[in-house]
């Protein structure tokens, strides 16, 4: 899993590429949201267009960050979920947890409301 973290104002965005499984990157987002919570940054938005894969382990660490970051009175959506990963949002209702954006722009004014 390669991920890269950039700023858009008070929003950061984790541009993650690989897969989101048990054996393929599910802990390193973690770590990486992790790390960004502790530092404060609640909003997060996580760009998954390039996520070619996602099991229940990859998925129950989304659910775990987003618990987490709303907790901290922030949040964490989901851009350009891959067809793939999209279809694992839908057939586990996943998609009902999470605010998901096709537009960068409208997903980063979205935390402002």
């Amino acid at each position: 899993m390669e991920i890269k973290v950039r700023h858009r104002g008070d929003v950061t965005v984790l541009e993650l590429r690989g897969r989101l499984s048990l054996g393929g990157g599910a802990a390193v987002v973690r770590e990486d949201v992790r790390r960004e919570l502790d530092a404060g940054r609640h909003r997060l938005l996580l760009e998954i267009l390039q996520v070619d894969a996602i099991d229940s382990t990859g998925l129950g660490v989304l659910v775990a960050c987003l618990t987490t970051a709303r907790r901290l009175g922030g949040g964490l959506k989901l851009l350009h979920p891959s067809p793939r990963v999209a279809d694992v949002l839908e057939i586990t209702q996943a998609d009902q947890l999470f605010e998901i954006f096709d537009d960068e722009d409208v997903a980063v004014r979205s935390f402002q409301q």
